[in-house]
């Protein structure tokens, strides 16, 4: 046997078993993990469906954004025919799709918004979430983060963005490995199996909407810090193409002759003593810059003082007791056309 042989035989025995591990972790992640035992991913899909699939022809009001309006907006309670087509991690161009997917629905009243514009929503839910279970492909990645026209991309980075997308949905980044190794450690925890059917139940029941029975507790203080982090700083300047879609939405309202209501949710601001003001103000910058006649702001951040620390699930999101609440406070804006907020 030549030296060649040897040599090409002892790489096969270590690349084979290398391969194997890969092709059985590959396929855990892609048809368990993913689907059926990691929490983010199974939400996110499953509202995905719902909102393709469940929103009925004719509606009311109709709830898009992201989970600031998943979990802190009831529509049963802004009237009985009302929807929610928010979702986690919901950019503006997803809420534009999914609006433009329903354009045999008819909208009667009018449609809310929530959207933070986080900048964890434009790079780590992508790829943590959105891009490895199918929800965005490559063009949606593209259009994010380089713009309608591909504006602020040259070749090197369209380059680097396609690997990342190659990289991701072969499940070879950090985001994909933790997914596993919780699904895995999971086997020794005893957790609920019905799970995905309770979500499924609970946004059946509340029309999209997730009322969780989840109240905040202040030891929790230090989990919630990936929560509320993003809220203390500075918004970083939104993708163009994010903004674009939103005034997208917009401009569908009014060739529907209705009002977009963007709502500010409440966040847990006097309980855990967290300075939002860079956030606020640049939020602020954001979106009173938008001139509109059909586009009206509902800024609920003030209404944090009428809720207690237990109606909150986490820093910016209200369990099933505080969007009950709040959803009705903004029915009584939408009903008795109370005047708006101005910027805080």
């Amino acid at each position: 046997m030549s030296f060649s042989r040897r040599r090409f035989k002892t790489f096969l025995k270590i690349v084979i078993p290398i391969l194997l591990v890969y092709i059985i972790y590959f396929l855990y992640l892609h048809f368990f993990a993913y689907p059926s035992d990691n929490v983010f991913s199974i939400r996110t899909a499953i509202k995905n469906h719902y909102n393709h699939h469940s929103i009925p022809s004719e509606v009311d009001y109709l709830v898009l954004g992201d989970s600031s309006g998943l979990y802190s907006i009831n529509p049963t309670l802004l009237s009985p025919n009302s929807y929610s087509a928010s979702a986690l991690a919901e950019t503006a161009y997803k809420s534009h799709q999914t609006l433009t997917s329903l354009s045999n629905t008819k909208i009667k009243k009018g449609i809310l918004i929530t959207q933070t514009f986080i900048s964890s929503h434009y790079d780590e839910d992508i790829w943590k979430i959105h891009v490895p279970i199918g929800i965005l492909n490559f063009e949606d990645v593209v259009l994010l983060h380089c713009g309608v026209s591909q504006e602020n991309c040259n070749k090197y980075d369209l380059f680097k963005i396609g690997l990342k997308f190659v990289v991701t949905k072969l499940y070879l980044t950090g985001y994909s490995l933790q997914a596993a190794t919780t699904s895995v450690k999971s086997f020794f925890e005893v957790k609920h199996i019905n799970a995905k059917q309770d979500f499924i139940d609970n946004i059946t029941n509340n029309h999209g909407h997730y009322a969780s029975p989840i109240s905040l507790v202040l030891k929790r203080y230090q989990f919630l810090g990936p929560f509320y982090k993003d809220f203390q700083d500075d918004l970083p300047a939104p993708p163009s193409a994010d903004l674009y879609y939103f005034k997208k939405i917009i401009a569908h309202a009014k060739n529907l002759g209705l009002n977009v209501y963007y709502v500010i949710t409440p966040m847990c601001t006097n309980f855990i003593n967290s300075d939002n003001s860079k956030y606020n103000r640049s939020l602020n910058n954001i979106i009173y810059q938008i001139k509109d006649e059909n586009f009206k702001i509902i800024d609920g951040r003030s209404f944090n003082a009428q809720l207690d620390v237990t109606e909150y699930v986490d820093f910016n999101h209200l369990n099933e007791k505080g969007a009950i609440k709040f959803s009705k406070y903004l029915s009584d804006l939408l009903t008795n056309s109370l005047p708006v907020n101005s910027p805080r």
